[in-house]
This record gives C-alpha cells, sequence and structure tokens, in this order.
C-alpha cells in the first residue's frame, strides 16, 4: 500500500474502551488489501464514546506508527504544511556541514524555531491518501506511567513495583525507584517514581497530567526540562554529582572508542 502512494498507519484492534487513547475511524476498503481509508481520527474520547467506538466497530486505536515512501510524505507536506517543509530543510542545510560518519547532531537554532505541531494534526487529517492497516502485533502505549505499570506483574494486593519498595497496607500501587529504597504505608491507588532528577507522586488516573508538569518546567525556565543529571553525549555521559555558585562536579564516562579533550 505504501508503495502504491499511501501514508500506511497500523490501526491497533481495541481490547476495551480506552479514553487514555487516540483512535482511527476506518472508511470504506482498499481494493483487495487488508486496509482501508482513514475516515477521520479521534482524540482522545469519553468513557461513553469509547465504549461506542468499540460496541459499533470499524475503530482502532492510534499506534503512532506509520509506513510510507519519503517522496510522498514530502509532497504531502509541500502539499499541506509547507511552512514545516521549508523549516526541515532550513534545519538541514545547518545540520549537514557538521555531520561525520560518527555523528550527525540536528542545528539547535534552525530546529528550534521550526512549528511545534504532530503529524498526525500536520499531515494525516489533511491528506487524501491516507489509509489504516489492522496491527497484527502485540502492542501497548507506554506514553504513561500507568500504561508502563500495567507491564509490571501485581502482588497480591495490586502493587506494582520496580526496584526496591516495601508495601504495608497499600493497594493498587506502582512505585519505581532507581536508586533508594522506597516503602508505602497504607495508600491506594497512587503512581510514584523516583529519579535522580525528580519525584513523582500521582493518582492512578491523573498520570497523563504529567504534561502540566513538563509545561510548568518549561514555563519557569527549570534546567529539569531541557536536562537530566546524567546528559548524553556522542562520546558518552556525564552525570552531575554537585554543584553550588561557583563549582561544578561531574562523573565522565566515555565510550569506548571515543575520545574527550579537556
Amino acid at each position: 500500500m505504501a508503495k502504491a502512494g499511501y501514508l500506511v498507519t497500523f490501526g491497533i484492534p481495541p481490547t476495551h474502551p480506552e479514553t487514555d487513547f487516540g483512535y482511527i475511524a476506518a472508511g470504506a476498503a482498499i481494493g483487495d488489501s487488508p486496509g482501508c481509508r482513514v475516515a477521520g481520527f479521534i482524540e482522545k474520547p469519553s468513557q461513553d464514546k469509547a465504549a461506542e467506538m468499540i460496541a459499533t466497530g470499524g475503530h482502532f486505536w492510534n499506534s503512532g506508527m506509520f509506513c510510507f515512501r519519503v517522496g510522498d510524505l514530502i509532497d504531502a507536506f509541500a502539499r499541506h504544511a509547507p511552512d514545516l517543509l521549508a523549516a526541515g530543510e532550513a534545519c538541514w542545510a545547518a545540520t549537514l556541514p557538521g555531520c561525520s560518519a560518527a555523528c550527525c547532531e540536528l542545528d539547535a537554532d534552525t530546529f528550534s524555531v521550526r512549528p511545534d505541531i504532530s503529524i498526525d494534526y500536520a499531515i494525516m487529517e489533511k491528506a487524501d491518501n491516507v489509509a489504516v492497516v489492522p496491527a497484527g502485533f502485540d502492542w501497548t502505549d507506554v506514553g504513561s506511567w500507568r500504561a508502563l505499570a500495567d507491564l509490571v506483574e501485581a502482588d497480591a494486593a495490586g502493587n506494582r513495583s520496580l526496584g526496591e519498595v516495601i508495601h504495608i497496607g497499600s493497594r493498587n500501587c506502582y512505585v519505581q525507584s532507581e536508586d533508594r529504597l522506597v516503602a508505602t504505608v497504607g495508600i491506594d491507588d497512587l503512581v510514584i517514581v523516583d529519579t535522580p532528577d525528580a519525584l513523582l507522586i500521582s493518582h492512578r488516573d491523573e498520570t497523563q497530567r504529567v504534561k502540566e508538569i513538563v509545561k510548568l518546567l518549561k514555563d519557569s525556565g527549570h534546567a529539569c526540562y531541557k536536562l537530566h543529571r546524567t546528559v548524553a553525549r556522542p562520546w558518552g555521559t556525564y552525570s552531575v554529582l554537585e554543584e553550588a555558585e561557583r563549582y561544578k562536579i561531574k562523573r565522565i564516562e566515555v565510550k569506548p572508542g571515543a575520545s574527550l579533550s579537556l
């Protein structure tokens, strides 16, 4: 289908009414292929709307995975989002002189000013050659902590844990700790994620609102919005161990075969 010029997206046959996912409405079948034209994209629905779509059929979870020829996608950008195409071309022109066989890092200045929009809004909802194919593989959306928690085996009380965790009288919680022991006492339905960068505590039904925290950090210019305590570089990583007004202490780990000048 992609060879025939379609912008193909993989739809996940839904197993239950899910309000945290977007949906794809299937339209007319395309010849003898397993795919259909896309009749529309539906944003995260209400519980009643999700149940209605499951009952009527012809709807898929939007996996956000695509298959298309590069030329067809560029043509779609030229037709439906020429400003994005121009921004991408400018970024690539500024990036190319600094590329090597080992590393090609996008030019930060030209990349930062390109319009901020998803491919669904910019292209897929506007193009008339979009098709959906039912996915025949297992899939889960790990775009939220709740979705990630569902991949971890639960104990008898419904708690799911990664790292060193103790639960006393707690139920249906997810706790992830990278560096230290976390203990819970008498709590229900919470998500707790403890990392070197930050600590998150959320109700299981509110984890999608993490994006609001990200916006607050961005608006305030907080360093956590841009950098982790451990930062990846082409030559390896560095971790900030201690920082004050007149000094910064880092732990540097260089990849085998890479070089670093200090």
